[in-house]
């Protein structure tokens, strides 16, 4: 991931950016990527058991409400 300012704007009269600033990229290290990762695999699958059981309440409330 590379984070990079917006370029000065000389219209504006903004100085030119220090060498350090024109490019930084964050450090992280591989457990924290694999963690963060891990986290948002997790939310997904439950986002998907949370779906699969509205379906399945759905279409038994669908079948229930035609039954006379």
């Amino acid at each position: 991931m590379t984070i990079r300012p917006d370029p000065p704007d000389p219209v504006r009269g903004e100085p030119a950016l220090p060498p350090d600033l024109v490019k930084r990229e964050p450090k992280l290290d591989p457990a924290t990527g694999g963690a963060l990762y891990a986290i948002a695999a997790d939310g997904n699958a439950g986002i998907r058991d949370a779906n699969a059981c509205i379906d399945i309440y759905s279409e038994v409330r669908r079948q229930l409400s035609a039954v006379p």
